[in-house]
């Protein structure tokens, strides 16, 4: 077995098990014993079960915690963990009494585990998921391919990355592709884009997820001529495609780089392969052309979407700013108001250089009103008045 992690932090003890609402060793006479086969007949689910799938608060969740214990339905690990499952990880549910109910479990099983930690992940609370871990460990409970994901977003730098990543490995899911593509993440948020890309390399089963990820990493890093390779050397694989979040994180890499002539590829390449109906990679798109100064090439796009949304309007409303068309870009902000779609402060930040610009102190005017109505900050306001 792996050795526990060696974290530079108090190692909290498991939450008490002495509570008498929650007999940890039921015997044979009790209500469980008396339940019938169907209860775990995935086709004839349990009521309290149905039940904590419809839940949509912690009051009722707790009335159903109560009846389980009643039946005895809560000693049977698989129903338990649902009760485990929705306090750690809905909106609604209450880490502490996920907690609570877990030291309850005589033989809680690696989604109750996994549960918890994803449960911590998702609400920021990372030193907590590895605490938790750190625990299982202590008691002997085995992680599977589901748990080292959220660790590996748990990890603040390299020194926890590594020692998960060591873990990960001992128990034998090293080549497990989502394990894989989050630890490319984490080495990338740790400032280890070496480690990222021996991952990426490594891997014999190069999913289109894990491309888009290494592509994305080195787009971070701004390193736009190495995704730009990644994307070529992909679009050249037969077993994989790119997707849409592939195509959006290299039209990133091209934007830092100012490469015209490879965003015109990446387009040329979306609408040979259908993606030209997609609202995220036309504003991408437009985005990308704006940045490299292509204004006309992006204004071509916007005018043939057929959709478009708040970040497309303030992507050609500040394009046509930067390129000094102020005129233009208090058009399009009056189209914009004629279908009835509010502006936000990168809006009002883009007419209020454009006004500046012109000169136009009545509008300006009109924008100050607007943006101290709608409580909008915009550091740029100042020079209205």
């Amino acid at each position: 077995m792996a050795a526990p992690l060696t974290l530079h932090h108090h190692i909290q003890p498991p939450l008490s098990s002495e509570n008498p609402l929650l007999p940890r060793n039921p015997t044979s006479a009790s209500p469980f014993a008396m339940i019938t086969s169907s209860v775990n007949d995935p086709n004839q689910p349990h009521l309290c079960i149905v039940s904590i799938e419809k839940c949509s608060s912690m009051s009722q969740l707790k009335q159903i915690h109560a009846q389980m214990l009643r039946t005895g339905l809560f000693f049977d690990p698989f129903t338990a963990s649902k009760i485990v499952a929705f306090c750690s990880l809905q909106d609604s549910g209450n880490l502490q009494y996920a907690r609570l109910v877990f030291s309850q479990i005589s033989n809680p099983t690696s989604y109750t585990c996994n549960s918890i930690i994803r449960g911590c992940a998702d609400k920021n609370l990372h030193r907590e998921s590895l605490l938790f871990y750190q625990e299982m460990m202590v008691q002997g409970l085995i992680p599977d391919r589901y748990t080292f994901p959220s660790l590996f977003k748990s990890c603040r730098n390299s020194s926890e990355g590594k020692q998960i990543h060591s873990h990960s490995t001992k128990f034998g899911f090293a080549s497990d592709a989502y394990a894989q593509n989050t630890l490319m993440n984490m080495y990338s948020n740790c400032g280890c884009l070496e480690s990222a890309r021996k991952v990426f390399d490594k891997m014999e089963d190069k999913t289109v997820v894990s491309w888009a990820t290494m592509i994305g990493v080195h787009a971070q890093w701004d390193q736009p001529n190495e995704a730009g390779r990644l994307f070529d050397r992909l679009i050249k694989s037969e077993n994989v495609r790119p997707n849409e979040v592939t195509l959006v994180n290299v039209l990133a890499a091209c934007a830092r780089a100012r490469d015209v002539a490879m965003v015109k590829r990446i387009h040329e390449y979306i609408d040979e392969h259908g993606f030209g109906c997609h609202v995220v990679l036309n504003t991408a798109l437009m985005d990308v052309y704006c940045k490299c100064g292509c204004v006309k090439l992006a204004r071509d796009l916007f005018d043939k979407a057929r959709e478009k949304n708040l970040f497309s309007w303030n992507i050609m409303i500040n394009g046509h700013v930067e390129d000094s068309n102020y005129e233009e870009a208090l058009l399009l902000f009056r189209e914009m108001q004629t279908r009835g779609i509010e502006g936000d402060k990168v809006t009002m930040a883009g007419l209020v250089l454009a006004c500046t610009h012109l000169g136009a102190l009545e509008l300006g005017k009109w924008c100050h009103a607007c943006i101290m109505k709608q409580r909008i900050e915009v550091d740029v306001s100042r020079s209205i008045v």
